[in-house]
């Protein structure tokens, strides 16, 4: 999940996301499945982006046992079921 303020930025950000096989859940909220190593390609690739003074971005890893445990109100777009870790960006 993320904060970005330049619109050409979190445009950029979105992409990379995307690259990576995750898949949008909220306006600025992605979700996917993945491992530390994926995790950490796409913290180098986003920080290359973001302006810490003004831009905030979470990587969130959870275990799938975390994630199955999740609360769901309303209709959800996709379903992720692995035996690697989820995350959320």
């Amino acid at each position: 999940m993320y904060d970005i303020s330049d619109d050409e930025k979190r445009s950029r950000v979105a992409h990379i996301l995307k690259l990576h096989g995750l898949s949008r859940i909220q306006r600025s909220v992605f979700v996917g499945i993945g491992s530390h190593a994926v995790a950490r390609d796409i913290a180098k690739a986003i920080n290359r982006l973001v302006n810490p003074r003004t831009d905030i971005v979470h990587i969130v890893l959870i275990q799938d046992h975390e994630w199955e445990r999740r609360s769901i109100i309303g209709s959800e777009m996709s379903s992720y079921e692995s035996k690697n870790a989820v995350f959320i960006v």
